[in-house]
């Protein structure tokens, strides 16, 4: 049987879930694994040759539904909520109870607002992270040689969104740039 043997640190939470793990990036690196969730397989090397891991579509589309139908359960305010302003600038908002006592939400409010300066509302007001506490790397062989994508144009409004976006992480030093000769890969934009 082809194996490999990694210590691993687990999180265990006590919580109903579709999954028995999670491994995250970090893991299938260290295994120098290959996963393609399109034929629901993953491969990974060992000493006796190439391990080759299978998944269920079946087991998969029902993992799938059951947690769609757990996102239904995820904490909502038990209550209606308001807006507050607590920056100087007209977004620096937040929510609280709109039902709280009238003397609890002023001291609240005045309390946000003194600390207003720990909201971080865009990537410019973290400047100076440590790479060490959270960053970002592709898992790239050294030896292998950049793919070019064909390029696909985005519209005016999401390329002036990607445009926005850049140019704050690289005012925040999250991002550096990286000149290559061949287009690498297309930008795709996610909604939060």
């Amino acid at each position: 049987m082809k194996s490999k043997t990694l210590c691993i640190d687990f999180i265990v939470v006590d919580v109903a879930s579709a999954y028995n793990a999670l491994i995250g990036k970090t893991t299938l690196n260290r295994l120098g694994a290959v996963v393609s969730t399109a034929h629901f397989c993953m491969k990974f090397p060992t000493s006796e040759g190439i391990a080759t891991i299978r998944g269920d579509q079946k087991l998969a589309r029902k993992c799938y539904n059951e947690t769609r139908a757990k996102e239904e359960l995820r904490p909502h305010p038990g209550e209606k909520t308001e807006e507050v302003q607590i920056g100087q600038e007209v977004k620096k908002n937040t929510n609280i109870g709109a039902n709280i006592r009238v003397e609890l939400k002023q001291e609240l409010i005045k309390l946000l607002r003194e600390n207003s300066d720990l909201f971080a509302w865009k990537a410019s007001d973290m400047p100076g992270i440590d790479p060490e506490l959270m960053s970002h790397r592709l898992a790239v062989y050294s030896g292998s040689r950049p793919i070019q994508h064909r390029r696909r144009k985005l519209g005016t409004k999401r390329a002036q969104v990607v445009e926005e976006q850049v140019h704050a992480l690289l005012e925040a030093e999250f991002i550096r740039e990286v000149k290559y000769l061949a287009w690498l890969e297309n930008v795709v934009l996610v909604k939060k």
